[in-house]
């Protein structure tokens, strides 16, 4: 059986403005709803960014989370339920690491769930926040980026609404190795290089 991979934009190892405590943030690659005023149309091209084994992204996890450097998993992007095949396996190893798994989709509830996957998926999620962003609703607030979005808790979950609403709307995170600036969080400003999908429709 082929490995599954997942077409990823940009990971960050370790962040504190997509979710509560510290999180790896994985921001999927493609989508094809393309809400306008979205904050990120760089991950749009499906064709864009690179494939990655889910093996690998669980190894990174595993040894961010063995450290004891994060407290769950975030998915963003880009459109994640369109890599719902690779999405499942991640957030199931991620919950195996007694990580909490946060996931953002453009889709509303109901065409989440007519998603095939989708129920599967949930088995693993702890909080999915769904619904298209919609720049006249922007509140940008409890990793919503507008109000239409409504948040969905998995079985079992461990997170509830309450414990986004402390979660800091911004983030500037400089890497060590070579100096370089990462701006993001629900409410970024217009300029960053990318946000948790806080203006476009997955982590706002």
């Amino acid at each position: 059986m082929r490995e599954r991979t997942l077409r990823i934009h940009e990971i960050i190892p370790v962040s504190r403005a997509n979710g509560p405590g510290n999180r790896m943030v994985v921001w999927v690659q493609g989508c094809t709803l393309g809400c306008p005023g979205c904050f990120n149309p760089d991950t749009h091209d499906p064709a864009a960014g690179k494939e990655v084994r889910v093996s690998v992204l669980l190894d990174l996890l595993a040894r961010l989370a063995i450290t004891g450097k994060i407290d769950g998993l975030s998915v963003s992007g880009g459109e994640p339920l369109e890599q719902i095949g690779a999405l499942i396996p991640l957030c199931a190893g991620a919950r195996a690491l007694d990580l909490t798994v946060i996931v953002w989709t453009g889709f509303t509830l109901d065409q989440a769930a007519a998603i095939p996957g989708f129920d599967a998926l949930m088995e693993h999620v702890d909080i999915l926040i769904a619904g298209p962003y919609i720049a006249a609703q922007r509140i940008a607030d409890g990793l919503r980026g507008s109000a239409n979005k409504v948040i969905l808790c998995g079985r079992d979950a461990r997170l509830s609404p309450d414990d986004l609403a402390d979660v800091p709307p911004t983030e500037v995170i400089i890497d060590p190795a070579d100096g370089t600036l990462a701006v993001t969080g629900i409410r970024p400003p217009r300029r960053a290089r990318r946000g948790a999908q806080g203006g476009g429709h997955g982590a706002g």
